[in-house]
């Protein structure tokens, strides 16, 4: 049985038969089992299922990912990886778990516990400069 690391009270869900294409912003959870191509910017957490393929860079709160991601990930809180998902990209997070058996093709940056980036405000730039400094 598959281990869920977040469970939030309101979920939206993109099916296993969509493919959606642009930019997603939600405030409190989604769940992807198709395909998303994009960005991703939110103040929730997200859960990608082990079906499913997102192409993006994504800004949140917490993550789990059971699928393939592509892109860089910046997670305020947490991110979880199991063993079955893959991963080509960069993170930048406070706390991070890795599955035996994940595929990852990418760096992880630790943000110290103080260390406070406002996602949604922060210009570009500054957003590589905090994953630079790391």
């Amino acid at each position: 049985m598959k281990e869920i690391h977040y469970s939030p009270k309101k979920e939206s869900v993109i099916g296993k038969h969509s493919h959606i294409v642009g930019k997603l912003r939600f405030a409190h959870g989604m769940r992807i089992q198709g395909q998303f191509d994009g960005e991703i910017v939110a103040g929730g957490d997200l859960i990608i299922e082990e079906s499913s393929q997102v192409k993006a860079n994504i800004n949140l709160k917490n993550l789990q990912l059971d699928g393939k991601l592509t892109g860089n990930a910046i997670v305020d809180q947490s991110v979880h990886i199991s063993q079955e998902a893959q991963l080509e990209g960069d993170i930048l997070t406070r706390a991070i778990s890795i599955a035996q058996g994940a595929k990852l093709k990418g760096k992880i940056h630790m943000m110290s516990s103080n260390e406070v980036v406002d996602i949604f405000s922060a210009k570009p730039e500054q957003l590589k400069k905090s994953l630079l400094k790391q």
